[in-house]
């Protein structure tokens, strides 16, 4: 039997069905059809091994549930790369739902371990980075991450090989970023490539200049402000913008976020902070806080340029900065409508929501949760 309904990560919206063009691989047998019902049927035998829209041709997600879905994981290895990308993207889309619970997304997730498709790899990454104000106060998710990332850091290792595909170069790029998030023991191995980051592969710069300002001391701290002064406009810059992102002192993340419109950073490259600091960083949340209540207001002019930087930056900010003062933002967010910004509070506010589900849902399933600062 298959149902369908429209896909929220907050409420169950009650959306008449759609027209949707369905295919289903059936034991390797193609059954295409339209489903413009809340349900059909598709007959099948006991023990068929099912999969529908095979290589990600449908645009909507698919929750497997009893033996099909044990079936499917007993071949995932098997699955082609697009079909196994779809799994791990939909897991985690259900999770933050409600509609998965954490032991069945964790043995999901784990599976990226033994990963060898760089498109999978780079896919993690960006399941991490969406959820990482999430993670690191759930020890046993972010235990999960960060053996996904070792392993694949072990199988990639520190540097191109030759003939490597540029999809294997950024996935390196982007394990490494992980894993300076994810492991205060390789932070500090990276840490202390700086010296040499001139001469270090251009794939695993970025992941130095993390490191570094995560640990970096009051004089470090100063120096890569300078730094940041004096590189040329382009990708330089925007690395060390994104590095700064990492800095876990609340007043120094603090400072380089009110650089906006100081004229002391690109616009760009103060996105590429905002972006570290809300989505990397886990220490961010009350740096975060102090720019929107005590500054973003003033700051309208240098974010209303009409390409929806107001927008991304209340969506992306006001779900981390929330966490520890949900009603607090969402009074914040009350008393203080911001046109450019208002679909971006919305969204925000709604992945606000997803998020505190995600941690009662971890309660629920006898797993630690806790507001501890992550270790450094």
């Amino acid at each position: 039997m298959l149902s369908q309904r429209r896909f929220s990560l907050v409420g169950s919206p009650n959306d008449p069905p759609w027209p949707i063009p369905l295919t289903v691989q059936v034991d390797g047998t193609r059954v295409e059809r339209l489903m413009h019902e809340p349900t059909a049927e598709i007959p099948i035998s006991r023990d068929a091994d099912v999969l529908v829209a095979p290589g990600r041709t449908g645009f909507f997600r698919v929750r497997y549930k009893g033996p099909v879905r044990q079936r499917i994981l007993a071949r995932y290895r098997a699955l082609a790369p697009l079909d196994r990308l779809g799994l791990q993207d939909d897991g985690l889309a259900f999770l933050l739902a409600g509609e998965m619970d954490f032991p069945e997304y964790l043995d999901l997730l784990r599976r990226g371990e033994t990963e060898t498709n760089p498109s999978l790899v780079s896919q993690a990454y960006d399941a991490l980075t969406w959820v990482r104000p999430l993670v690191y106060r759930i020890p046993a998710w972010e235990e999960a991450f960060r053996r996904v990332f070792t392993s694949q850091g072990e199988r990639l290792g520190p540097a191109a090989s030759p003939g490597e595909s540029p999809a294997t170069t950024t996935a390196r790029d982007m394990v490494t970023r992980a894993r300076v998030a994810l492991d205060p023991l390789y932070r500090l191995e990276m840490r202390h490539r700086f010296e040499a980051i001139g001469s270090a592969a251009p794939e695993v710069r970025q992941a130095i200049y993390m490191a570094y300002a995560a640990t970096a001391s009051g004089v470090e701290y100063s120096g890569l402000i300078r730094q940041m002064r004096e590189a040329p406009p382009g990708h330089e810059g925007r690395m060390i913008a994104t590095g700064l992102g990492m800095l876990s002192r609340t007043e120094w993340l603090l400072e380089c976020l009110n650089r906006l419109g100081s004229g002391e950073m690109q616009v760009s490259s103060w996105i590429a902070l905002a972006y570290a600091a809300t989505w990397l960083n886990p220490t961010s949340g009350d740096a975060l806080w102090a720019f929107l209540s005590g500054n973003l207001e003033s700051r309208v002019s240098s974010l209303a340029t009409g390409g929806g930087t107001m927008a991304l930056v209340l969506q992306y900010s006001l779900p981390v900065a929330g966490l520890d003062r949900p009603a607090e933002i969402r009074q914040w967010v009350a008393d203080h409508p911001i046109r450019e910004g208002e679909e971006g509070a919305k969204k925000g506010l709604g992945m606000l929501a997803a998020f505190e589900n995600v941690l009662d849902a971890a309660r629920r399933a006898g797993l630690e949760v806790t507001r501890r600062a992550p270790s450094s």
